[in-house]
Formats: C-alpha cells, structure tokens, sequence
C-alpha cells in the first residue's frame, strides 16, 4: 500500500506542489502514516492486486488512490461509492475533502462524482516535522438523499 500511495502521490502532485513538501513524501513515510493509522485505510483488489484504497477520517475523505495500472477501469468510481457508503455508515451526512489546488484531474473526477468545490482554504499537510500549511481546494458533498 505504501508503494502505491508514493507513486499515485507524485504522480498526481510532482511539479505542482511546493518541493519543500516533496522532500516529505518517500516510500518510508507512507508505510509510517499507514502504520499510524491502519484501522482507518479500506482497500480495493482486484484479483488479489491491489488497486487502490481510501483512507476515512471522521467526516473527510483524507487519502484516495487508485493503482496507476487500474487508472480508467472504473476502479476510481467503484472505490468512491464505497468511500461514501462507509461515511453514511459511520454516521457522517456532510462530507469534506482537500484536493492540491493544481491537481485539476483529481478535481474534475470529485466534481462529476458530485462534490462541490467550495474555493480555495490554507490547510495543513501532515509531515514527520509537524504540519505544512499549504493552499488547497476544499470540496464538500451532501450525502444525503
């Protein structure tokens, strides 16, 4: 899991998030961020292949990656659903999530998923050295029908 939290990671961040933050983000610090906080990581297979997981925290959906090799198989839509299952699950009507203010992929597929982009905030990102504040785009969707 680690392994595809770095790639997915610098492949939707690379060269559009300051390089200050970049040096945070090696393949040891996720496997320590997935240690930390297992219980709150839900993963999708595919044939016993990872494809991508989610991480939940309390009403945000704080990590989403699919496995570059399922990117545009559906797996990104079908993991979302789940995501937002197990939110209304746990009791959550009101969802949030922060997205790099550049990452205009990952932005597009929240918008068609029904999140709305509620502008731009300055929020922390974790690292091993305490919090980087950072400018990102804070969207949020109703999960009640």
């Amino acid at each position: 899991m680690a392994r595809l939290w770095h790639a997915g990671w610098h492949l939707g961040h690379n060269g559009i998030v300051p390089e200050t933050l970049v040096k945070y983000r090696d393949e040891n610090s996720f496997a320590a961020r997935i240690a930390a906080a297992l219980s709150t990581f839900y993963v999708a297979e595919i044939d016993g292949d990872l494809a991508g997981f989610v991480r939940l925290k309390d009403s945000e959906l704080d990590q989403f990656y699919v496995a570059e090799d399922h990117i545009g198989r559906g797996v990104a839509s079908a993991l979302m659903d789940a995501a937002e299952r197990m939110l209304v699950h746990n009791g959550t009507t009101h969802a949030h999530l922060i997205a790099a203010t550049e990452n205009h992929r990952a932005i597009r597929f929240y918008e068609k998923h029904g999140w709305k982009n509620t502008g731009t905030i300055m929020a922390p990102v974790d690292t091993f050295d305490g919090p980087f504040e950072m400018n990102v785009v804070r969207m949020t969707k109703s999960l009640i029908s």
